[in-house]
């Protein structure tokens, strides 16, 4: 059973309310009354792999090699990292956005379930929902030395079942068509989190959940309460080449049916670089990198009065006696990774070293969410410009946003 810190400090923000009254408000600020202090925590893309299934043997090194430079050696360390940071900080609420577990694996989630059991304990309440890697996985596997075997995965009932303390046993209201839920935080701001990932309907929301989405919507506003939505694909597109497959196919319907309530923001996942956008009607989507790339990420969103607060900070590993080494693994991985891949791509070109450099600045980069140390020079334009391909357009466009960073941000709300 979920305990309700936030509820207990109902008293002092209406009196507090009542004292503002009086005092005058700039022309940013709504008349109506502002909420009282909510820390949300978010994490995405844990991708956890349970270590019941894993020998950290020869195929599974081969395997991870091969991967986008998610850190898969110290997916176990880097939860339990996760719940010491959350522990840290005390939040009132810990969101985890999709891509709980490696690859759906049940014993995965059996494990991680209990590392969110564990932050629970303390008093924070933590609330979950799928990924694309989590439901029905036919990629699930065991690693034994240089074998694998299948390993069993969870339906949507069993994942219901395995997180029934982290939303859906405790919700307000339930989507009979997803695993969609609604849960108010505290009386004053609703979570409502949007399950694109269903086996019928892979990035897209069913028709059924739209209509059950706006009755969330029409009922918080008939309550005053502000509205954070959770998803694990993007609500709005981050980058044109990482579109398809990333942001939710009917994402705009969706988000017009949110920007009829008070939305504060979206809270996504999926693409693993950390990363904000914003649509021309100021809406926001907030997507921290994932868990395991370099350097991992967990964002913090604080609300307070009219006034949203966003930082996304890098996972510390309190506690662990190696955390300096299992941080430079993970960032010296996911370097290794990019010029690997640029090695695998390029093989035989006269530039290839440049180009690794080049990728693996430029890459970890955008990954990281900060680019507002570097500067574009002629030289890599016209290196990627001559090589051509994705991996020159992804460059590009990375270097269109050179100076930009996506770790901080602050806004007001009504």
């Amino acid at each position: 059973m979920k305990t309700h810190r936030s509820f207990c400090r109902a008293a002092g923000a209406a009196i507090a309310a009542v004292i503002m009254a009086g005092c005058s408000q700039s022309a940013s600020a709504s008349s109506t009354p502002g909420v009282e202090k909510t820390v949300i925590m978010q994490a995405t893309d844990t991708h956890f792999l349970s270590d019941r299934l894993n020998d950290h043997g020869p195929l599974f090194q081969k395997f991870v090699a091969q991967g986008d430079g998610k850190d898969m050696e110290q997916s176990v360390q880097a939860a339990q990292a996760l719940a010491s940071q959350v522990l840290e900080e005390k939040p009132d609420v810990l969101v985890v956005s999709g891509d709980l577990t490696f690859n759906g694996e049940k014993a995965s989630h059996e494990d991680f379930a209990k590392i969110l059991a564990s932050i629970e304990e303390e008093g924070v309440d933590v609330y979950v929902i799928p990924g694309n890697h989590d439901l029905d996985s036919t990629q699930a596997m065991s690693f034994s030395g240089e074998e694998y075997e299948p390993a069993e995965s969870v339906s949507q009932e069993e994942f219901e079942e395995i997180y029934g303390d982290f939303g859906y046993s405790e919700s307000d209201s339930r989507d009979p068509y997803s695993l969609s839920y609604a849960k108010k935080i505290n009386d004053q701001i609703e979570l409502i989190f949007l399950d694109a990932n269903t086996p019928e309907s892979p990035n897209r929301l069913k028709d059924g959940t739209l209509k059950w989405l706006q009755e969330q919507v029409d009922q918080a506003n008939e309550e005053g309460l502000r509205i954070v939505s959770v998803t694990h694909q993007s609500l709005i597109e981050h980058n044109p080449l990482l579109s398809e497959g990333y942001t939710i196919a009917n994402a705009e319907k969706a988000l017009s049916i949110l920007e009829q309530g008070d939305l504060i923001a979206n809270l996504s996942g999926h693409l693993h670089t950390q990363n904000i956008a914003e649509n021309e009607k100021g809406s926001l989507d907030l997507c921290p990198e994932s868990l395991l790339d370099a350097p991992g990420r967990i964002a913090t969103l604080t609300l307070e009065d009219h006034q949203a607060n966003y930082q996304a900070d890098p996972l510390d590993y309190i506690g662990f006696e190696n955390a300096k080494e299992l941080k430079e693994h993970q960032t010296d991985f996911f370097n290794q990774t990019s010029r690997d891949q640029m090695a695998r791509r390029y093989e035989g070109n006269t530039q290839l070293e440049v180009l690794q450099d080049s990728f693996e600045k430029w890459n970890g980069a955008y990954f990281s969410g900060d680019l507002s140390g570097l500067s574009v020079e002629e030289a890599e334009k016209e290196l990627w410009k001559s090589n051509g391909g994705f991996d020159g357009s992804y460059i590009e466009s990375i270097f269109d946003q050179a100076g930009n960073q996506w770790i901080d941000r602050e806004w007001t709300f009504q």
